[in-house]
């Protein structure tokens, strides 16, 4: 009886190892407990704080921002008299903490809240997404940042300048609603685009009877995989239906949020707005040049329907030699690597930028007189490491009818 046991353990154990020949897998005669070769969840640091649960069925990253702005504004200009003293100031821009991360593998999460007094809502993002497993789509709902024009889809971490451009009057920051994803990719080329219906961006809760405004945005990039430049073309739509006794307005500061709204249509008796943005970006090597124009048309009630426009454009160039990184997830440029870490001014200087910017925003049209707002800016940017930045800002604003003001400001930022 014994022998017989034995012999069929034997066989047992030899036809295992002959099926695992044949899956191409070593014969192994002992194998380790599965938590001493993967543990059950691992915490470490990698622009962040993450937490990897077992075979990554769930992790989670937190990260932060803190933008700290100081602005200085010329005096002894007329627009005072029309908008009252420009008052030099400091704020905390953002200063902001997140979590995001995936579980159960397709599904994807973000919760962002922003503690500065000046940016409400705080609530940025709270959004659930479900990427499809058979195809590169992704369908998210709940709060996040409407997917519209290179600069809106540049997180504020890495725009080149502390302010995007006039076109933000335009482009809706956050809003609630279902957001739809989708790209192609091969070595070269890249199809990103997205479709939302969301809601006005004052509401946080999707009501039966809320009307949805549709926002897409198709983007496509080339891209040399040895240089790493690229060419990038865009095309952007934004409908917004008014509900009944509602106003649509547009209104805009320069490119300095210390500084007082300058040009404002009021309010405008309308049942939509609809908008059209065009985009397009080349980066070569060091050097790189940005640009964006928007049209906005106004179905108003009460007058003939109204048009408002907008462009802006922009030169960047490292003396230090790198490039902007482009984030093909999201079609938009992401954060800035210095070649060296910043040590001292003898061996490693970090990354050193320059740019240059034009904005225009005409909000006159008809009997709207919300004014027509010019900018020009100088910038330097110093990034010591990926984490840290330093910004300064020359704007020359001038509204038209009124003496052009100058502001300096300067930002201290802290990201991971």
């Amino acid at each position: 009886m014994c022998v017989l046991v034995g012999w069929t353990l034997a066989l047992a154990l030899a036809a295992s190892l002959s099926a695992q020949e044949e899956q191409g897998e070593p014969p192994e005669v002992e194998q380790e407990p599965q938590e001493a070769s993967e543990p059950f969840m691992r915490i470490y640091w990698d622009e962040g704080l993450h937490i990897a649960g077992l075979r990554q069925n769930f992790t989670v990253k937190v990260g932060g921002l803190i933008q700290n702005d100081t602005a200085f504004f010329s005096k002894q200009s007329d627009i005072e008299v029309e908008l009252g003293e420009l008052k030099n100031g400091l704020e905390w821009r953002r200063v902001r903490m997140y979590a995001e991360g995936v579980f159960a593998r397709f599904f994807e999460y973000k919760f962002m809240y922003d503690f500065a007094a000046n940016n409400p809502p705080r609530l940025k993002d709270a959004f659930l997404s479900y990427r499809f497993p058979f195809a590169p789509i992704r369908v998210q709902g709940g709060r996040f940042r409407t997917r519209l024009s290179l600069e809106g889809g540049t997180s504020a971490i890495n725009t080149t300048f502390m302010e995007r451009g006039l076109l933000s009057a335009f482009v809706p920051s956050r809003n609630t609603g279902f957001l739809f994803l989708g790209d192609r990719e091969d070595l070269t080329r890249h199809l990103w685009w997205a479709i939302g219906l969301v809601q006005k961006e004052t509401q946080f809760d999707i009501s039966a009877d809320g009307s949805f405004g549709v926002s897409g945005r198709f983007a496509y990039a080339w891209r040399d995989q040895e240089t790493l430049d690229l060419v990038h073309l865009g095309a952007n739509f934004f409908t917004r239906p008014a509900d009944s006794g509602e106003a649509i307005r547009f209104l805009e500061r320069p490119e300095s949020h210390l500084a007082p709204i300058f040009v404002d249509t009021g309010d405008i008796d309308a049942t939509d707005s609809r908008t059209f943005i065009f985009e397009a970006a080349m980066v070569r090597g060091a050097f790189s040049l940005q640009s964006e124009l928007a049209t906005s048309y106004v179905i108003a009630t009460e007058t003939d329907n109204l048009r408002f426009k907008t462009f802006y454009a922009y030169a960047s160039y490292f003396l230090t030699g790198e490039s902007r990184r482009y984030d093909s997830r999201q079609a938009a440029f992401g954060a800035v690597r210095p070649r060296r870490t910043f040590t001292d001014f003898k061996d490693s200087y970090g990354a050193i930028e320059i740019a240059f910017r034009y904005s225009h925003l005409d909000l006159d049209d008809k009997e709207i007189d919300g004014g027509i707002l010019n900018d020009f800016t100088a910038a330097v940017n110093w990034y010591p490491n990926r984490h840290a930045r330093v910004m300064a800002n020359l704007i020359r604003a001038k509204r038209k009818g009124f003496d052009g003001i100058w502001i300096f400001e300067i930002r201290l930022q802290w990201a991971y």
